[in-house]
């Protein structure tokens, strides 16, 4: 191959996807479904290190007609696991100012306008863009890769086109699992605090509303947690928490045994806040059944995922005034000769 390649000739369920690679990445990006990063392939391990769910999930635009919807059948219905980029609000289904949203709003579900922005043999870059329907937001996004790097880098930017300010929850809702995730795999995150969740879910083994020293947790039967380490396969548990006083704009996944890993980095000033998303096995309702093992480390503006009237109690909703525009960037980096830190 080349030593950088795009294309945008394939589809996939339908939908138009997009591919970037280079000798040791190739990305996969779903353009007709909320600008999604599907795949990021560790070339060297033939690995991708995103987490694809086992349901039957759905692409917008196909056959299936789901009998009745809810406020979260969309996302659920439509979600593959991998990367969403979440606008406006992260989260349980909220309103503001008229617009209503269900679970995660709604960048995620739309197709985004696109174009091949670079296409040399030592870099390659993907524009994407979309305006949104019931927000008066435009995300502009432009995904690059190059030839010697085993990363991508994402920059991106939100204009308010109105004059009105207006609050917003912006989540990358990153998930990770498979072979990348087991009892040895590190989680290094440069947090102070862990906050947990104001609702718990069965199989949780956080108790509600509690404050607790980062990686360290205590259960709801008194137990000692290390929340950067992934519990066996044995031990079902469903939870979700919030990681907070970053230190550093940044978390990393450690596999030793199969020699890599991951570090994201990204702007602390602006996503200030960590959600970590614990699915082992204890997600039992639909469309999961308990069927996804799966960790989700989220890089948010907000506390918390309970909507937007819960983190307005938090103090930690930005607000974006109007005929203005907040820019920030994201690196995926994969590692390779990884070890403990």
């Amino acid at each position: 191959m080349k030593l950088c390649a795009i294309t945008d000739e394939y589809q996939f369920k339908g939908n138009r996807v997009v591919f970037m690679e280079n000798r040791y990445l190739r990305v996969k990006i779903l353009v007709d479904k909320g600008s999604d990063i599907l795949e990021v392939l560790d070339k060297v391990n033939d690995l991708n290190l995103l987490y694809i769910l086992p349901n039957n999930w759905k692409l917008p635009g196909s056959t299936y007609v789901p009998s009745i919807t809810t406020p979260e059948s969309s996302w659920n219905d439509y979600y593959p696991g991998g990367w969403q980029d979440v606008l406006p609000f992260g989260g349980e289904p909220t309103e503001n100012s008229g617009a209503a949203y269900g679970l995660h709003g709604e960048t995620s579900l739309s197709p985004w306008n696109y174009y091949i922005s670079k296409n040399t043999l030592e870099e390659v870059e993907l524009t994407l863009r979309l305006e949104l329907v019931r927000y008066p937001f435009e995300i502009t996004k432009k995904i690059n890769l190059k030839y010697n790097e085993s990363k991508i880098t994402i920059n991106e930017t939100i204009v308010n086109l109105s004059a009105i300010d207006l609050e917003y929850i912006w989540l990358q809702h990153m998930v990770f699992g498979g072979p990348l995730l087991n009892e040895n795999t590190k989680i290094n995150i440069p947090a102070e605090k862990i906050l947990t969740n104001d609702v718990s879910f069965p199989y949780a083994r956080l108790p509600e509303n509690k404050e607790f020293n980062w990686p360290n947790a205590c259960s709801v039967g008194g137990e000692n947690i290390d929340l950067s380490k992934i519990p066996p396969e044995t031990e079902k548990s469903h939870d979700i928490c919030y990681l907070t006083s970053l230190q550093e704009g940044m978390f990393e996944i450690i596999n030793p045994e199969l020699n890599t890993g991951v570090r994201f980095s990204f702007d602390k000033d602006l996503f200030q806040h960590i959600w970590y998303w614990m699915a082992f096995g204890g997600f039992e309702i639909s469309p999961f059944f308990g069927r996804n093992w799966n960790l989700g480390i989220m890089p948010s503006t907000s506390i918390s995922a309970s909507g937007l009237d819960v983190a307005r109690n938090t103090n930690t909703v930005p607000i974006l005034k109007g005929n203005k525009s907040v820019s920030t960037q994201f690196v995926f980096e994969v590692l390779s000769d990884v070890s403990f830190k």
